[in-house]
């Protein structure tokens, strides 16, 4: 945003002076809760990690979470919420609703402020609408699914980077083994190693590191040997993790240079 309006000849001085009254806008006196509400919505959508705009179906469909229990009018007000959003504020706007009909952007003082305000995560409502509106977009679930992992939404986590996988995102597949793998029971170790091949078998130099060590650890020889093929495929493909591990490998054996 800065570099946008330095571009346009705003100063600097008065691009940051309108961001105290952007929050203030949003926050102090009466806001209109149809408003607020508004820009709570598209504000989930950037929290989930998704960088495009958010699209005015999946906004309009969060807008009732962040309206005031006991006044069902409210329903019916969030054209007029949208326009209060997007009304200038000494030129700026809260959120900004794109010509092209591509959805919402948010400020980025506003997004600072709501993650600074608010508790980490969200509902676990939205998280299932986000997951909708993004079902057949691969990188959105992988992006999403990283954010729900960091704010301890593990279960929606697992199923974003599921979808992901089956729509056969290779990144999706290898984060997928990892959560499966922290679980640490039979099962899920064994669901894990199954994506990590998948994925490694499609280059994933990060699976191909993950397969190897779960490898490493059964100690066999036969399952160590393989591990070492691994651990050799990703180093080639430049994932420092393999080539430290092959060469704890390797020196274990007494070979540290890898030689025959």
């Amino acid at each position: 945003d800065v570099v946008a309006a330095l571009r346009e000849g705003v100063g600097l001085s008065d691009y940051l002076s309108v961001v105290p009254e952007l929050i203030t806008h949003l926050t102090t006196g009466l806001p209109p809760p149809a408003g607020v509400a508004v820009v709570r919505a598209v504000a989930d959508w950037y929290c989930a990690g998704l960088n495009r705009p958010a699209p005015n179906d999946l906004v309009r469909q969060l807008y009732p979470t962040y309206l005031p229990d006991d006044d069902a009018t409210l329903l019916d007000l969030y054209d007029d919420g949208v326009r209060w959003a997007c009304t200038p504020v000494f030129g700026a706007r809260l959120i900004s609703q794109r010509t092209d009909g591509t959805g919402f952007t948010i400020h980025d003082a506003v997004l600072d402020h709501f993650a600074n305000a608010l508790p980490s995560g969200l509902p676990a409502s939205t998280w299932t609408a986000i997951a909708a509106a993004i079902a057949d977009s691969p990188d959105d679930l992988v992006q999403a699914g990283v954010i729900a992992y960091i704010t301890h939404h593990a279960s929606t986590a697992e199923n974003l980077l599921r979808c992901a996988a089956d729509l056969g995102d290779v990144i999706a597949m290898a984060g997928l083994g990892f959560l499966l793998r922290e679980r640490g029971d039979a099962v899920s170790v064994g669901e894990a190693e199954a994506w990590w091949r998948r994925a490694a078998d499609l280059g994933q130099a990060e699976a191909m590191t993950s397969l190897g060590v779960l490898l490493h650890e059964r100690g066999d020889a036969v399952s160590v040997g393989e591990a070492e093929a691994w651990y050799r495929r990703a180093a080639d493909l430049g994932d420092e993790d393999a080539m430290n591990n092959l060469e704890v490998l390797l020196e274990a054996r007494g070979n540290p240079t890898g030689s025959a």
